[in-house]
């Protein structure tokens, strides 16, 4: 059969699985017309017989398999049908027999209550008949592509002179598409295979595994699935039949993190198992919910024990999801909160991050847990969930839809305690990227904004904090904090402002206590320095040939003039806030100062 009739033949294959009728004014090789006159004309109800009858047209000569005059046989003169559309198109071949094998067509027909209760139990046994035919079906199907991969890896290795340079099949992505089929029905429970197989399909499955940097979020999504893939099949294959310690070496290698964390966990190295679901910071979910799950599994003595490690790992929990550590902390760690705020002090970046969502919990009553609910939990192979990996994941996520009633309980209390240190981290953190910027701000560099990123990225991997400073500043968020909050020591918070250079928030708080003529010389402080800024842009602007509306119109567009306004109008609000409170002498002088400025 040329190439040209085995694809219209994997076309009409499709069409007959899937119940349709041919395309209209398609043309088939005579030598076809007897497999597929059948399904021209076929009823619904003729369909699972009709898919049946094909497939094992695909396996003519399966039944020989077992044979000893067979077993010398190439894959193509044993398996002929199926073999050719193999080599054809492997990939579009494995696409065609999934039509072939679904489960919805067969559905329980309406029996009325008026009708016998043997009615019921015989349409039951009919719909369980056709589900054994059709995984006996499964079954020779995955015995035969496994038959086929086995010979023809041998014809590979005897090294058949007459092939010469021509690539053999199956090559290395087709041996890929066959395992991924295999694995398919295996984690669905609709076929077995031996453990030599298993150990080929998980040696595929965890291969090749180390992606360069630039990898594409697509690569990463086949990672993802080839894990999802090898979680179902642990779950459905007797731990009898593979090996623990070579499954979780090779999963330590493809950095199969919640793989590794199963095993841990059949092995009840729970903590061994904690770890490596806090490896995989593209799925955090799985680290709290195995954290949840374990707490209410475990005796009086184990919870302890495993109470206090998960208390020493809270810095970098917060780091994995600082919503998730809120959650676990409310939920389990209400009463050694003081003490888990007391060790996160040693951890700046943390701290912060936890603070952080304290004070938003506070202000909003709520907390997004979209981080931790964006998973896809769904088993890559077969539409199902992974029972076992997941460790409570079901009743983990809902559980947090129970988070309001649960802070309800559990109210949050912003001490000023809190309040003193979420300013502190902010201030050193400010400190630190002003003494980046100092340097490139002296070489009169422009576009100094990549060289502070890649400084930072050298002397601060990994802190996201920080980098969102170094674009933000965060000058805005320390202000708009202090005007939410007023239960913090004001002379405590001033030193701090002061002494990080947030001009901002200290002429607030100078207000705040009075200090007005304070608060309006700190704010007008940089003002001059912002005129030399002005006068050396306008300059620049003013050696271009232009009219002087245009020159006037582009001047009151530029930022440096922006910056001045801003100014102006701050030290406007603050002397127009505070004129009625104070003597007509003092208001004077206030407003004389903003004046001669």
């Amino acid at each position: 059969m040329d190439f040209g009739n085995r694809y219209r033949m994997l076309v009409y294959l499709k069409y007959c699985f899937s119940g349709l009728a041919f395309p209209p004014g398609s043309k088939i090789n005579l030598l076809l017309i007897p497999l597929f006159k059948m399904a021209w004309n076929s009823s619904p109800t003729r369909l699972p017989s009709l898919r049946t009858e094909l497939v094992q047209f695909l396996l003519e000569d399966l039944n020989a398999l077992n044979s000893q005059a067979v077993s010398s046989l190439s894959s193509t003169r044993a398996l002929p049908n199926l073999y050719h559309l193999l080599e054809l198109d492997t990939e579009a071949t494995l696409d065609v027999l999934r039509y072939a094998f679904v489960e919805d067509e067969i559905t329980k027909p309406d029996v009325s209550s008026h009708d016998s209760t043997d009615a019921n139990m015989e349409a039951g046994k009919e719909i369980d008949l056709m589900g054994e035919i059709q995984n006996l079906l499964v079954q020779n199907t995955v015995n035969a592509l496994i038959h086929i991969l086995d010979i023809s890896q041998k014809n590979r290795s005897s090294g058949s002179s007459d092939i010469g340079s021509l690539e053999l099949w199956p090559s290395k992505k087709d041996m890929g598409h066959l395992f991924e089929f295999v694995a398919y029905y295996v984690a669905c429970k609709r076929a077995n295979v031996s453990k030599t197989v298993l150990s080929q399909i998980l040696e595929y499955l965890t291969s090749e595994n180390k992606l360069p940097q630039s990898s594409s979020k697509e690569s990463v999504g086949t990672l993802k699935r080839r894990e999802k893939q090898v979680l179902a099949l642990l779950e459905v294959v007797p731990e009898k039949d593979w090996d623990a310690s070579y499954v979780l070496h090779l999963c330590e290698k493809a950095e199969f993190y919640q793989v590794c964390g199963l095993i841990h966990s059949i092995r009840h190295q729970y903590l061994t198992a904690l770890d490596s679901y806090m490896k995989d910071v593209d799925e955090p979910v799985h680290a709290f919910s195995f954290i949840n799950h374990t707490l209410s599994q475990l005796s009086d003595t184990e919870s302890a024990a495993f109470r206090s490690a998960v208390i020493s790992r809270i810095p970098e929990l917060v780091n994995l999801s600082r919503e998730g550590t809120f959650f676990l902390i409310i939920d389990h760690f209400n009463k050694e909160s003081p003490h888990i705020l007391s060790e996160l002090r040693s951890h700046p970046k943390s701290l912060f991050l936890y603070l952080k969502t304290v004070i938003e919990v506070h202000l909003s009553g709520t907390l997004n847990f979209s981080c931790l609910q964006n998973d896809d939990t769904m088993d890559a192979s077969c539409g199902r969930r992974v029972k076992n990996q997941l460790y409570g994941l079901e009743a983990y996520l809902e559980r947090i839809l129970d988070f309001p009633k649960l802070l309800l309980n559990n109210p949050v209390h912003v001490t000023d305690e809190m309040i003193e240190l979420y300013l502190e981290v902010i201030g050193s953190s400010l400190a630190l990227l002003n003494h980046l910027l100092c340097p490139l701000k002296q070489s009169n560099q422009q576009s100094f904004i990549p060289m502070i990123w890649d400084l930072a990225m050298q002397l601060l991997t990994g802190s996201i904090f920080l980098l969102q400073l170094l674009c933000q500043y965060e000058h805005t968020s320390v202000l708009k904090f202090l005007e939410t909050f007023e239960s913090y020591r004001v002379e405590h918070c001033l030193r701090l402002c002061q002494e990080y250079g947030i001009i901002d928030a200290a002429a607030f708080l100078l207000e705040r206590v009075g200090d007005v003529g304070s608060a309006l010389l700190l704010t007008l402080s940089g003002l001059n320095d912002k005129f030399n800024v002005l006068e050396t842009a306008v300059g620049s602007i003013l050696s271009e040939k232009a009219s002087s509306v245009d020159h006037l119109n582009t001047v009151l567009k530029m930022k440096e003039v922006s910056d001045i306004y801003d100014i102006l109008h701050t030290c406007i609000g603050l002397c127009q806030r505070n004129t009625p409170r104070l003597v007509p002498e003092e208001s004077e002088s206030l407003w004389f100062q903003l004046l001669d400025s």
